[in-house]
């Protein structure tokens, strides 16, 4: 091997886990998107259903209706809870890897 074929063979692992870091980091990105569009939507969710408790108690909806929206609501809001946790995991993941890839490259 000459000197010329180890740079170009070094060049080329660079290049491909240059690559290879770009993919995640892309990948990351599209899957922190989808994470925040589910978290949005949630939110969207627990509004209503707390909308929906709120209208029932001014128009005196009987206790067992209550009952049932006061649980729609507890339902959307832990479902909430999980999708904002999942959201920050992602911030962190995407954001090491970019600061990862940013020192690498």
């Amino acid at each position: 091997k000459t000197g010329a074929d180890e740079i170009k063979e070094q060049v080329g692992k660079k290049q491909t886990h240059y690559n290879a870091m770009k993919r995640e980091l892309v990948a990351l990105e599209a899957s922190f998107k989808r994470k925040k569009a589910r978290y949005i939507d949630a939110v969207d969710k627990v509004t209503d259903a707390a909308t929906a408790l709120q209208e029932g108690r001014k128009q005196g909806k009987p206790p067992k209706e209550i009952q049932k929206l006061v649980k729609n609501h507890e339902k959307h809001r832990e479902h909430e809870i999980a999708m904002r946790e999942r959201l920050s995991t992602g911030v962190l993941k995407y954001s090491a890897h970019q600061s990862t890839f940013a020192q690498e490259t």
